[in-house]
Parts: structure tokens; C-alpha cells; sequence
């Protein structure tokens, strides 16, 4: 049985080196002090809502700060993999003032605490549908939050603006973020003294592992246990 149990925990440490030493295709436009952290799924409910139309999905690239890795930046939201999104989920093309052509608008989060996210500016979007630049930002005393993995945000707990003035956005509530991973866990990375915490394989939090495969990480260090 202890041979059994030996070659498993080989065969994860494996697996947990393959997709360490992997790395994604990086973009070109990295500014000084970030790094690149990996490709996420962005799903506009802003500008949908603001059109009442369909919430869109697209691919993004993500990056994070050298210094605070918990702090991050999502790369032109709405740029062209938006509007080809926008196309397929709305049977509409979108004019160049519709999206953001030139791909350099962009949104920050600090999700240090997963519970409380928050946005430090508003997010310019590069969008005009007529009325002026289209941006969208939190309410006063709404936050995201990190959910499987998915940043989320509560139902019309967001705002649109335009030259026109203020609208309630994320009507549908399905703003979602879904953050890059390694086997199912969100790689935040804490202080190498941070406290030993333990992941299912679905990437849920446990507070007491019972029998068997787990991740744990404490910091920047992660590895997978079988817990008997």
C-alpha cells in the first residue's frame, strides 16, 4: 500500500513540475515593473447592459505587478477579441468608435483579499456609442469578489457613464473575471511566511483536509499531498 501511495504522490510531482516550468505565450505590450500572469475570460455586463443586449465573453490577458502580485491588470477588455465576441453573441458588427481598436485600455484589481476585490479607477473602456467615452466603475460600498476562481460582482452594483450621465450597470449581474490557474487554483502569490493553506482539487478553499488529494501552499510555493 505505501508503494502504491509513493507512486502517486511521484506521479502529481510530475504533473505539478510540468505545469511549473510551462509557460504561456507572453504579449509584447508588458509595461516596466509587471510580468505577465496568464490568459482569463472576461464577461461584460457593463456595456451589454448599458445596450441591453447580451452579456459578452471574450479571452484576455492578465499581468501582475513584480512588486504586489495581488495586484493586477487585465488587458484591453474591449478590444478586438471583444468585438469579435460581441459579433457572434449579438449578430451585430461593431463600428471602430465601438471598441477599443487600439487595444491599450485596460482595468486594475487588487484581490488580495478574495472577499473584498476592489477597483482603484474607473475602467475607461475605448468605447463610444455616440454619446462619448464609455467607463464603468464600483458603487460606493460594493466590492467584488473572488468565487471559484471567478471575480464576480454583485448584480447593479456597478456604474456605466458617458456624456450623458450615470447608468446602473451589471443588471444581470454576470460581470465575471475568470483568473488564470494552476490545477484549479488561483495563483496569488503571499509572502513566503504566509500561513500553510489547503485546495480541493476544484480549486475550493478547506480548512481540515480529510483523506485524500490536496494542494497546499504556503506563499509562493505550492505542492499536491495525499492526506490519509
Amino acid at each position: 500500500m505505501k508503494k502504491f501511495y509513493s507512486s502517486i504522490l511521484t506521479g502529481i510531482a510530475l504533473m505539478l513540475s510540468t505545469n511549473i516550468t510551462t509557460s504561456a505565450v507572453e504579449p509584447a505590450n508588458i509595461p516596466e515593473g509587471w510580468e505577465y500572469w496568464g490568459k482569463g475570460k472576461f464577461t461584460d455586463d457593463m456595456v451589454s447592459s448599458f445596450l441591453m443586449l447580451g452579456p459578452v465573453t471574450c479571452d484576455v490577458e492578465i499581468i501582475k505587478k513584480t512588486d504586489n502580485p495581488n495586484y493586477i491588470r487585465v488587458l484591453s477588455p474591449y478590444g478586438q477579441a471583444y468585438a469579435d465576441a460581441f459579433q457572434q453573441t449579438n449578430q451585430m458588427p461593431l463600428k471602430e468608435t465601438e471598441y477599443n481598436v487600439a487595444g491599450d485600455k485596460y482595468f486594475e484589481l487588487d484581490i488580495t483579499d478574495p472577499d473584498n476585490v476592489t477597483l482603484p479607477a474607473y475602467c475607461y473602456t475605448g468605447c463610444s456609442w455616440g454619446y462619448g467615452e464609455l467607463y464603468w466603475g464600483l458603487l460606493d460600498g460594493k466590492s467584488f469578489y473572488i468565487e471559484n476562481n471567478v471575480v464576480k460582482a454583485p448584480a447593479n452594483g456597478m456604474g456605466i457613464i458617458d456624456d450623458t450621465g450615470f447608468y446602473y450597470a451589471n443588471q444581470w449581474g454576470d460581470f465575471a473575471l475568470e483568473l488564470p490557474t494552476s490545477d484549479g487554483v488561483c495563483d496569488i502569490i503571499a509572502d513566503d511566511d504566509a500561513n500553510v493553506e489547503y485546495f480541493d482539487m476544484q480549486g475550493r478553499k478547506v480548512v481540515n483536509p480529510e483523506s485524500g488529494i490536496y494542494i497546499r501552499r504556503q506563499g509562493s510555493k505550492a505542492s499536491k499531498i495525499y492526506v490519509k
